[in-house]
C-alpha cells in the first residue's frame, strides 16, 4: 500500500513539474533557459510557440490575398529575443561592408543559403554573380553585380537562421513545394549612405521595382542621424511605372501615388519587417535625409530574398 501512495505521489510530481516547465518555456523571462536547451539539443527552436503559428497563419492569408505583410519588429522576434540582443549589439557587422562599386553611397554584402527543408537545414552556398531582369531594375538592368560575402559571424548567426525559417514559414507555399523543391535564398546587408549637398542617400535609386526573386524581406536594422520623416518605403500594384524617380514626369509621380500605391511607411524599430510577394506587387523606398546636415546619415538593412533554384541558377546577366 505504502508503495502504491509513493508511486501516485511520484505521478503527482512528475505532472506538476512537466506543467511548470512548460509554462516556463512560455514565459517571456526564459529566453536564456531556452538558449541553454538549444545548445544541448534538447529543443528545437525553428518554431517557439503556438503564437508564432498563428502569426505565420495571418501573414501566409496576408501574402496570399494582398501581396504584402507588415511586421512590427517586437513581433518578428517574438521568442528569440536573446538572439536578437545580442545580434543588434554587434553593430559593426555593417561599418565592415565593402563599398558597391556600382553606387558610391550604398556599402553591401550578399551571401546566399539553400533550403533543405524535410532536414530542417540551412546550406551555405557559394557566392555568384547577383543580376536582376531587365524589366524589373530600369536602372541597373540585368547588370552582373559582384558583391564581398557577408561575414560568416553574420550569416551563421543564430538568429539570422531563425529569421529565415520564420520568414519561409510565413510564405504561402504550399507542402509539395515546400519539401519537394529546394529554394534558394539570398542575404543583403545593405548600408545607405547620405551627406547632405555632397551624397544623396537612395535607398532604391532605380525608383519603383521588382527584386527577381519570388519572396522578399525588407527588415530594418538600424539608422543614425536620418530625419525621422524621410526614407518612406512604398509598396505598389504591377500597373506603377517603374523607374528612378528624377525620371518620371509629374504626372506619372502622380498617377503611381494616387492609383497604384497599395501602402507607406517609415521603418524606425530594429526587426521591422515589409514581406511582399515579389511577383504580385513593386516597391521603392524615398531618400535618406541627415538630420543633422553637418554629419552623416546612415540607414542599415536586411533584405532576405526566396526563389526556387531553378531560378537562381539560371538568372542571367550583361
Amino acid at each position: 500500500m505504502l508503495l502504491v501512495i509513493i508511486l501516485v505521489l511520484l505521478w503527482l510530481l512528475f505532472l506538476i513539474l512537466s506543467f511548470v516547465f512548460w509554462e516556463k518555456l512560455r514565459n517571456e523571462s526564459t529566453k536564456n533557459f531556452l538558449y541553454l536547451l538549444n545548445l544541448l539539443n534538447l529543443y528545437n527552436l525553428r518554431e517557439l510557440s503556438w503564437d508564432t503559428i498563428l502569426n505565420n497563419k495571418w501573414r501566409y492569408n496576408l501574402m496570399n490575398n494582398k501581396g504584402y505583410c507588415f511586421i512590427k519588429g517586437d513581433e518578428m522576434i517574438k521568442d528569440i529575443e536573446y538572439y536578437a540582443n545580442d545580434f543588434i549589439n554587434y553593430k559593426p557587422w555593417y561599418s565592415r561592408l565593402g563599398n558597391d562599386t556600382n553606387l558610391n553611397f550604398r556599402k553591401r554584402g550578399y551571401s546566399r543559403f539553400a533550403i533543405e527543408y524535410n532536414e530542417s537545414r540551412l546550406i551555405k552556398l557559394e557566392s555568384k554573380i547577383f543580376a536582376i531582369p531587365s524589366n524589373e531594375n530600369l536602372l541597373l538592368k540585368n547588370k552582373g553585380r559582384k558583391f564581398d560575402e557577408i561575414e560568416d559571424d553574420f550569416i551563421h548567426h543564430k538568429l539570422i537562421h531563425l529569421l529565415i525559417w520564420r520568414l519561409f514559414d510565413s510564405l504561402p507555399i504550399n507542402n509539395n513545394d515546400r519539401e519537394n523543391n529546394i529554394w534558394h535564398v539570398g542575404l543583403h546587408a545593405i548600408r545607405i549612405i547620405s551627406k547632405y549637398n555632397e551624397i544623396e542617400g537612395l535607398p532604391t535609386p532605380e525608383g519603383i521595382h521588382q527584386d527577381g526573386a519570388q519572396y522578399v524581406a525588407i527588415i530594418f536594422i538600424n539608422k543614425n542621424n536620418v530625419n525621422p520623416t524621410s526614407a518612406k518605403n512604398g509598396i505598389y500594384n504591377l500597373n506603377a511605372i517603374k523607374g528612378p524617380s528624377n525620371q518620371l514626369t509629374s504626372s506619372e509621380h502622380d498617377y503611381n501615388n494616387n492609383e497604384c500605391k497599395l501602402f507607406e511607411c517609415i521603418l524606425s524599430n530594429t526587426f521591422d519587417t515589409i514581406l511582399i510577394n515579389d511577383r504580385m506587387v513593386t516597391h521603392d523606398a524615398t531618400p535618406i535625409i541627415p538630420n543633422n546636415i553637418n554629419e552623416i546619415a546612415t540607414r542599415d538593412m536586411l533584405i532576405i530574398t526566396f526563389m526556387h533554384k531553378q531560378q537562381d541558377e539560371n538568372t542571367t546577366y550583361s
